[in-house]
């Protein structure tokens, strides 16, 4: 709670002497060259306020690293032990509920499989067959325990086997590929490239570096 204060301390004491240069940037406006070199002064001051706040937060957090690493540490082998209980759990219901679904399958096939051959059978003596009950209740989406109650909601899992046989509407644009493409194709021709469904600009970062 003590190092809260400090650090509500530290934000009030930067607010205070910045305030005024906030206060010019939200006001500022670029109409001609005198004006531009206004706003790059307020660039840099900014920047500038920006590395003092930055600095005095940091002067706080890193004497905390090292308590806060150590803690980690300790409780890592836990937490590493209780991910693996978990994941061996969930794999025991997982293949249990698989397997109860697949035995529902299994019955209903069998009971129309056996239709279909006294079906045929039927055809020779004119018998009726009965149409077989498929109606076999699955095993239930929720089910009820000592603890509480554990819902079993289905996931798909897709595991890729050879990336280059996914058809192209299943491929996700890589915005960095896209932009190592645009940069390469400017400094070539110093044009933007045309690619379908993109569209490339170009914006202006000012890099302000204050006079030493």
């Amino acid at each position: 709670m003590q190092e809260l204060q400090k650090a509500q301390q530290a934000i009030e004491g930067w607010e205070s002497k910045e305030s005024q240069l906030i206060e010019w940037c939200n006001k500022a406006s670029v109409s001609n060259i005198d004006e531009q070199k206004k706003v790059q002064d307020l660039l840099t001051e900014v920047k500038q306020g920006e590395k003092r706040l930055l600095e005095k937060k940091d002067e706080m957090i890193n004497p905390l690293q090292d308590v806060i690493s150590k803690i980690r540490i300790l409780f890592k082998p836990k937490e590493d032990q209780i991910a693996q209980i978990k994941k061996h759990l969930i794999s025991l219901l997982n293949n249990w509920h698989k397997d109860q679904l697949s035995v529902t399958e299994e019955v209903v096939t069998k009971r129309a499989e056996e239709f279909w051959v006294q079906s045929k059978e039927a055809e020779k003596t004119g018998e009726i067959v009965p149409l077989p009950d498929l109606a076999v209740n699955p095993p239930p989406k929720t089910s009820h325990h000592n603890m509480g109650t554990t819902s079993y909601r289905q996931k798909i899992i897709v595991r890729i086997i050879k990336p280059d046989l996914i058809p192209r509407q299943f491929c996700m644009p890589t915005e960095s590929l896209l932009k190592k493409h645009a940069e390469m194709e400017f400094d070539r021709s110093k044009q933007l490239p045309t690619v379908d469904g993109v569209v490339f600009e170009i914006e202006y970062i000012p890099v302000s570096r204050p006079v030493k």
